[in-house]
């Protein structure tokens, strides 16, 4: 038992235990090193315990804890536990919290760290796409870690960004840590590895379920000083997170969007219900002023609607650019807005792909071309 490391005890505990009667159990006896001293008796006279509870903690099975252990040195991840410097204090917030994180990449002190997190749509329009990436470039630049999901959409792209402009990015995972999902964000993972930190709750080896996701979204929200949706409609998972955070006293922020796009429905709701509207990034920088001291970055605040120089472009490609700006469109419905013939259209859009101010998604749907 004293050869045992402080990881595989707290490993054993997790996988024995659930997080809620870990966190009684830890907070009853106050340290791992009493946990383990206490007998059956002791045990017993905890009302949250059951008899196979009790079991597991009187037969000290360490099996699976050291299989576990070894396959994170081999893969490189770090076994963060409640009692490490490193383990992230604000997720304490969370009810049921996870008592042990498994990281990946650079790892840093969170606790240290000015977190903001941005959350969206898995399906953004090319306003969304172009919004996340100005806004959340200019966060990491200004300081700001930069956390998210992972997941399609906004979320990668609010990664890439933090990446892109030499900041850092934290990707908290609804799977193990080193699971990829979805695959094709390879490219992704590995950046984040290279210049951010990978977060999970969950073994490695556990492949994402649909339940590991909103106990993700609480990790990113607790962590966080305040939360971003950029766009989103109003089923859309981000705003579950928004409502985590606002449960943990945490800042809640919304991009105001098309008033006729559905993808615009969340965020717009979110406003109207009192969350911070964010027209320019340097809004939330101002609003977090204090805590950079006399750091001012207001200077280098891009505007978060993209700015397309129209100069030499034709009256067609002006108005195929103004019904772009909001939302991605397919042929039949640039037909529709713009009211040029198709001839007219497909020449101009022919010619925008041409210029690299436009492309075509996989879809058959057009957007602007953002990075």
């Amino acid at each position: 038992m004293n050869n045992l490391s402080h990881s595989a005890k707290w490993l054993f505990l997790s996988i024995s235990l659930t997080k809620s009667k870990l966190i009684k159990l830890y907070n009853h006896f106050e340290s791992t090193y009493n946990i383990f001293e206490a007998t059956r008796e002791d045990y017993e006279k905890l009302s949250f315990l059951q008899i196979k509870d009790i079991d597991a903690l009187c037969k000290k099975d360490f099996t699976q804890a050291l299989h576990y252990e070894i396959i994170c040195k081999k893969n490189d991840i770090h076994i963060i536990t409640r009692e490490n410097e490193l383990f992230p204090k604000k997720i304490m917030k969370i009810t049921n919290f996870p008592s042990v994180i498994f990281c990946k990449g650079n790892i840093q002190n969170l606790n240290e760290k000015k977190c903001i997190s941005v959350v969206g749509s898995r399906t953004p329009s090319s306003y969304g796409k172009d919004a996340t990436f100005s806004l959340s470039s200019y966060l990491a630049g200004c300081g700001f870690c930069v956390v998210s999901g992972m997941a399609d959409g906004i979320d990668s792209i609010a990664h890439k960004a933090a990446i892109d402009s030499g900041g850092f990015t934290v990707a908290v995972l609804g799977c193990g840590p080193d699971i990829i999902y979805p695959k094709e964000n390879m490219y992704i993972y590995e950046q984040i590895l290279k210049r951010g930190m990978i977060i999970s709750e969950y073994l490695p080896g556990t492949t994402p379920q649909k339940y590991y996701f909103p106990e993700r979204n609480k990790i990113i929200a607790s962590l966080s000083l305040g939360t971003v949706v950029t766009e989103a409609n109003k089923k859309s998972g981000s705003l579950i997170t928004a409502e985590y955070a606002l449960k943990y006293e945490r800042d809640v922020f919304a991009l105001p969007g098309n008033i006729n796009s559905s993808l615009s429905g969340g965020t717009n709701e979110l406003i109207k219900k009192g969350a911070h509207m964010v027209i320019r990034c340097e809004d939330i920088y101002n609003f977090y002023k204090s805590y950079f001291e006399n750091n001012d970055f207001s200077n280098i605040a891009p505007p978060l609607k993209k700015q397309i120089s129209c100069e030499g472009l034709t009256d067609n490609e002006k108005i195929i650019l103004k019904n772009l700006e909001t939302e991605e469109m397919n042929m039949d419905m640039l037909l529709y807005k713009t009211g040029l013939s198709m001839s007219h259209l497909s020449t101009s859009l022919l010619l925008l792909e041409l210029k690299d101010i436009i492309k075509k998604t996989d879809t058959d749907t057009y957007s602007l071309v953002i990075y």
